[in-house]
């Protein structure tokens, strides 16, 4: 009987430092979950939804911007003849479109006001 009292005993030691262990890495875990929704709730962190959303945003407008420059520019241009005034109106308006993608500040807070998903303050734990 003295071995098997031992093994058990030794059993229970066992899975008691198993039970530390996990509880150990459970409130590691709980740590890092917390940091990170504080980070994100600060705004140092983003979920990557909205980083997505955002340049998706950024991009579009990007696009429309090149995208309507020749009929923006067209009738102006055909009109010109001095190379200088020429350069200076397509730097203009390339400068402006490219203004969009230096703007991502301005993506997400229009991204982040026009979010509803659902998501509150409060998770159940």
């Amino acid at each position: 009987m003295k071995p098997t009292v031992q093994a058990y005993l030794a059993y229970l030691r066992n899975n008691n430092g198993d039970l530390n262990q996990q509880r150990a890495e459970l409130t590691k875990t709980k740590k890092e979950l917390a940091k990170l929704e504080l980070d994100e709730r600060k705004g140092d962190l983003h979920r990557t939804e909205d980083i997505e959303q955002a340049l998706s945003t950024m991009l579009m407008n990007f696009r429309t911007k090149i995208m309507s420059m020749p009929a923006k520019l067209a009738k102006t241009l055909a009109g010109m003849s001095d190379n200088a005034e020429i350069y200076d109106l397509l730097k203009k308006e390339t400068d402006e479109a490219l203004d969009e993608l230096s703007d991502y500040d301005t993506a997400f807070a229009v991204q982040q006001e026009g979010a509803d998903d659902g998501r509150t303050d409060e998770e159940p734990e």
